[in-house]
């Protein structure tokens, strides 16, 4: 189930961003997103604070009830929106390599049955 939801939030767009800054040299970004958790939006900070020229990446959700969050990014140097899309893209790309493996792997165990 998680499984799915993740590749629907990056493949198909359910995910609803209520609004979007950019700060004018482009390495500040702001989204505030609805429906989405921590499961989600730890993930994401996770990967961001993997890249070198992230200088910050977080957010905020006012109370656990609260299904508003606001996301921060700060780069050291490049656009935030690109540091954005290349993480959505390596975790859409780490999930694909895990579903490939986890069907292999059914496969196996199903033939054994």
């Amino acid at each position: 189930m998680i499984l799915w939801r993740f590749c629907a939030i990056l493949g198909e767009s359910i995910l609803d961003i209520e609004s979007f800054e950019i700060a004018d040299d482009g390495n500040i970004l702001k989204i505030t997103i609805s429906g989405e958790g921590h499961t989600f939006l730890n993930l994401l900070r996770y990967y961001l604070t993997t890249y070198d020229n992230i200088e910050y990446a977080g957010y905020t959700q006012r109370h656990p009830l609260e299904t508003r969050s606001n996301v921060f990014i700060k780069t050291n140097e490049g656009a935030a929106k690109d540091a954005l899309l290349a993480t959505l893209q390596a975790i859409r790309d780490e999930i694909e390599e895990f579903e490939q493996k986890f069907k292999a792997e059914l496969e196996k165990y199903e033939e054994k049955t």
